[in-house]
């Protein structure tokens, strides 16, 4: 611990999960360079690596997405356009949900956390997959597009989300 003061209204939720992603991003990281050596020296090859290095990738992924959606931010911190995109869309790669975030400006974080946080939503309520779509209105609000396939007992249907 330190003795600084945080900036802004953090809540004790916000500032533990932040601190839970942190503590999970070092181990998770010290797996995946473990896996990278072992590939390196050739040492084990086969269906077995591949499951573990795309598991831990995949974790490292939703532990950066859930950062940002349930950490702790001071009120001035500006996320990138590229930064936001990638950690939106990396926990759903290779999934049934196909995630698209098309917002092409820096946002504040706080703004992102409300796209993320939308974007866990439409995971919820699309349980069969679907395409999600995250755009920036004129006004500065995000909206989510939502898009579930048809299935043999379902028609299609789509889902709409404005951040407030």
């Amino acid at each position: 611990m330190n003795d600084h003061t945080p900036q802004g209204h953090q809540s004790l939720a916000e500032l533990i999960a932040s601190r839970l992603c942190h503590d999970l991003v070092n181990p998770l990281g010290a797996i995946g360079n473990g896996v990278e050596l072992i590939e390196m020296t050739g040492a084990a090859r086969g269906p077995e690596m591949a499951l573990i290095r795309d598991a831990v990738r995949d974790a490292q992924a939703r532990v950066r997405f859930m950062r940002i959606a349930f950490g702790a931010a001071a009120p001035t911190q500006i996320l990138s356009a590229r930064e936001a995109k990638t950690t939106a869309q990396s926990p759903w790669q290779g999934a049934r949900l196909h995630v698209s975030w098309a917002v092409a400006e820096d946002l504040p974080r706080h703004r992102v956390k409300m796209g993320y946080l939308m974007l866990l939503c439409a995971e919820t309520a699309l349980p069969m997959g679907g395409d999600v779509t995250i755009t920036q209105e004129a006004g500065g609000h995000l909206r989510l597009n939502a898009k579930a396939p048809a299935s043999p007992m379902t028609q299609p249907y789509g889902l709409c989300c404005i951040s407030a």
